[in-house]
């Protein structure tokens, strides 16, 4: 599945410019992996190279769609450009590029990115093509010394399938918390970043049975997604979670009581989706 949501024009730009309500975040639940193939680290600007990872996920043999993300708060003057080598589901050797770039209708005009922003590595042979397995960085063209990217192999389009009547969905990020070092007087003369909290999302929705809806994830682990729809027309964010445990229970109340289902849990990692150009 491609993720990458395309640049907002005309009447869709005043709709996704809007402040975002409750009911326009649309709730998918997948069986199928959240995985990590391999780290991309900037040892200067304009300059970076593959690391592998512990327990890295393994690319079945015919391929699937990538995608790569900042693993921490993304630094660059300029539009950064990835360009890996890769081996597409044709076995050919070719390139496969994600550019972050600024949004041209956000308010913040810098190039720099949130941890966890992600893009679709697109391939030169055609960008409809999975890849089979990346092999190295072929350029980089901005950025720092520091910036970590995570290249990830998230669900497939038809492995989603919707929560419905979802109510409340509420999402614990984990991003390093302040952490102060006091000097003398001064309680936080450094404040830096620590470790962050676990990762934690909540979601209700409307009790149907254990055989649907969110009592069916009950001693899982699952990748989750919130779509938001403003207006339940115009997509501006999908924000992916995998490696979510989730523990359903369902306050039934009494009466006319709407039943409903709360599955709260910790997860393990995300990426987030949102228009850059």
């Amino acid at each position: 599945m491609k993720y990458n949501i395309s640049a907002f024009t005309g009447t869709n730009l005043q709709i996704a410019q809007e402040p975002e309500i409750g009911v326009e975040a649309v709730v998918k639940v997948a069986y199928s992996p959240f995985g990590t193939v391999a780290l991309v680290e900037q040892d200067a600007a304009d300059s970076g190279a593959t690391a592998s990872v512990s327990n890295a996920y393994s690319i079945p043999v015919a391929g699937v769609d990538l995608a790569i993300m900042c693993d921490n708060a993304m630094l660059s003057d300029v539009a950064l450009v990835i360009t890996l080598n890769v081996v597409d589901e044709d076995d050919a050797a070719t390139t496969a590029v994600a550019t972050f770039t600024r949004p041209t209708w956000s308010g913040n005009t810098s190039y720099n990115q949130p941890q966890g922003m992600a893009l679709d590595l697109v391939p030169a042979t055609a960008a409809d093509k999975k890849i089979k397995s990346v092999t190295s960085v072929a350029s980089i063209s901005g950025g720092v010394e520091g910036n970590t990217f995570r290249i990830v192999a998230l669900p497939d389009t038809n492995d989603w399938y919707e929560v419905g009547c979802p109510v409340d969905k509420n999402t614990t990020l984990p991003i390093p918390e302040p952490t102060p070092i006091n000097c003398r007087f001064n309680g936080a003369r450094y404040v830096k970043p620590g470790q962050s909290p676990p990762g934690n999302l909540t979601v209700s929705a409307h009790h149907v049975s254990y055989a649907d809806g969110l009592g069916r994830l009950l001693g899982h682990k699952v990748s989750a997604m919130l779509e938001i729809r403003k207006r339940d027309r115009v997509v501006t964010d999908r924000i992916v979670i995998g490696g979510w445990q989730p523990q359903p229970q369902s306050d039934r109340g009494g009466g006319n009581d709407t039943v409903e289902s709360n599955a709260e849990g910790l997860f393990e990692q995300f990426a987030t989706f949102s228009p850059t150009t």
